[in-house]
């Protein structure tokens, strides 16, 4: 049954004639399955109609389809992510998300660049190798929402789990990594991050 179902919600996703109403609760339908069976999404090949609902400009499509593909790059399986990052314009779109006023928008933006993070040493390149990208994850540590300041520590703190030596020295010497990790320091409930800390 649920196959069945997940079958039309691709089918009305992938028809821009079908009326905005039926195409938000599609997404959301795709949203609940890929959280328990991802596989069906990333095989159906509808992953570049979600890239394109977070880059459209229907405000109510965003949030299913960024957090379906959260959902995704959230999982052990790094061709999960391979999956998503071929769509190149994935990644300038979750940063400028990043920068949203929808508050929940913004929150899942900032969680998928965490898990990104935490990728391979190609898939943590779509980020390191662009310096603004490091400027704004560091921001985030300033934020008001502690859900923003929490998401954008672990995006700092993997980033370096499985990064190349290379990778390090850049981000040391190049990308003011280590005064994101001293700005983590100075959150109030240190206790809560020393551990995004630490291990980095």
């Amino acid at each position: 049954q649920i196959s069945d179902a997940f079958k039309l919600f691709v089918t009305i996703i992938q028809n821009t004639k079908i009326e905005t109403d039926l195409i938000y609760h599609a997404l959301w339908g795709i949203c609940y399955i890929s959280s328990s069976y991802t596989l069906d999404v990333v095989s159906s090949g509808c992953i570049p109609n979600l890239v394109k609902y977070i880059t459209g400009d229907e405000p109510k499509h965003i949030l299913p389809a960024l957090q379906t593909l959260g959902n995704l790059i959230s999982t052990t399986r790094d061709h999960y992510t391979d999956e998503v990052l071929k769509n190149t314009e994935f990644i300038p779109t979750l940063f400028k998300l990043s920068e949203s006023t929808h508050q929940k928008i913004k929150t899942y933006a900032v969680w998928c660049i965490s898990n990104i993070s935490a990728g391979t040493p190609e898939q943590i390149a779509s980020i390191i190798d662009h310096p603004t990208y490091l400027d704004q994850i560091n921001g985030y540590l300033k934020a008001d929402d502690e859900k923003i300041v929490y998401q954008a520590s672990f995006a700092l703190s993997n980033l370096v789990n499985r990064a190349t030596a290379a990778q390090i020295e850049k981000l040391v010497t190049k990308n003011n990594y280590l005064d994101g990790l001293l700005e983590i320091l100075k959150q109030p409930n240190v206790r809560m991050y020393e551990r995004l800390v630490v291990e980095p």
